[in-house]
């Protein structure tokens, strides 16, 4: 199997290459690209001593360091990290026009996603790409014009379905079961039946659920050390490195919230059109990805779901006249 990280030398790369040193089980090729490959070299002189501390000796990676989209060639996993963060004077800018502030990151890597979907096109046409970049559904859907759209994976929901466990765990009500649908902006809620939660604890569950990645930027971000990236969470390292570990084989498959490209039936069962693309409940496992229609979906939440896709057809039309000049 051959592993592409785009984007590695970021703080989430860093993270699943981590991850990925201390607890590889079978052999695989990986592949790290990035604009400085210096940065790459020292994170691997950084990480690999890791092995040294595993409870068994990993199996071994055969790691490829590169600049050039071309090293992409024949991967059957990406992650897409790749991107760069808004100057304060950029995020000013776009947030007097954008309040929601889910264009800042978009706007800024629209042709960098361009760029890369046709370096995947034609050099790893048949993999699987997990769209982490900001805005990942936006980011998703720009990829899926250039790239298979099933062969995309945008990741927000993800995060938000962990967030929602954390909190109502925080809460005193596990809820392990818990997904989060929608388009991946404060609007997304959970499915109620992944929950067993009342009414008002889930609402309450809910606030805190969408309060809570600012609160990790705020809380982690570092007056005395502004050139370091120190806001931006962790957890999507985490997860990835989970993606990568049941992808490869390595651990159990395990059903997350992603934001997919939905067929003719699997849309219905959420009330939305063939061809939507949504977070809703997914099976990752050896090699790739099922979506799943094993939750009851109300009335209710399939009008919310056709509000949440029109909200995101909205935002990436915007996105699109803005950058064909109409």
């Amino acid at each position: 199997m051959h592993v592409a990280i785009l984007g590695a030398s970021g703080k989430i790369g860093r993270i699943v290459v981590q991850n990925l040193f201390a607890s590889n089980a079978v052999p695989f090729d990986l592949t790290l690209l990035a604009r400085r490959t210096e940065r790459l070299e020292g994170l691997m002189m950084d990480v690999r001593p890791a092995a040294f501390w595993a409870a068994q000796e990993p199996a071994p990676v055969s790691v490829r360091l590169s600049a050039d989209p071309s090293a992409l060639e024949g991967a059957d996993l990406v992650l897409f990290l790749a991107g760069r963060f808004a100057s304060p004077e950029e995020d000013a800018a776009f947030r007097a026009v954008d309040k929601t502030g889910r264009f800042v990151q978009s706007y800024l890597n629209h042709d960098l996603v361009v760029a890369m979907g046709q370096a995947l096109a034609a050099y790893a046409p048949r993999a699987l790409v997990v769209m982490v970049s900001n805005q990942a559904d936006m980011m998703a859907h720009l990829l899926r014009e250039s790239f298979p759209p099933a062969s995309v994976l945008g990741f927000g929901g993800m995060l938000d379905r962990a967030r929602f466990r954390q909190c109502a765990a925080d809460a005193g009500a596990p809820q392990e079961g818990a997904h989060m649908v929608g388009f991946h902006t404060n609007a997304m809620r959970p499915l109620r039946s992944t929950l067993t939660l009342a009414p008002d604890l889930c609402e309450r569950v809910l606030q805190r659920t969408r309060a809570y990645g600012r609160s990790v930027f705020e809380l982690q971000k570092d007056a005395s050390f502004p050139g370091l990236d120190t806001g931006p969470s962790i957890l999507p390292g985490l997860a990835l490195a989970r993606i990568v570990r049941t992808f490869l084989g390595q651990a159990e498959a395990f059903e997350a919230s992603f934001n997919v490209s939905l067929g003719k039936a699997v849309a219905a069962h959420y009330g939305v059109s063939e061809g939507s693309a949504l977070s809703v409940p997914v099976r990752v496992r050896k090699g790739g990805y099922d979506p799943l229609t094993d939750y009851a979906v109300s009335a209710e939440e399939k009008a919310y779901l056709k509000d949440a896709q029109a909200d995101m057809d909205d935002a990436c039309r915007t996105m699109a006249a803005r950058f064909s000049g109409a």
